[in-house]
């Protein structure tokens, strides 16, 4: 496993999640209630110079 993280954005909050996921719907699936969008797997260094 690469040392990647995903974002998902929820209607109330933002999470970093290391699980793996194969596409956004699975993210959609399991933050049902809140999900907005998602940003895919990125090594931490693309995170920060994404922020």
């Amino acid at each position: 496993m690469d040392n990647k993280a995903n974002l998902i954005y929820l209607a109330d909050n933002m999470l970093i999640s290391k699980k793996e996921y194969s596409d956004w719907r699975e993210f959609q699936d399991e933050y049902y209630e809140k999900f907005t969008t998602s940003l895919p797997p990125a090594t931490l260094d693309k995170r920060i110079s994404f922020f």
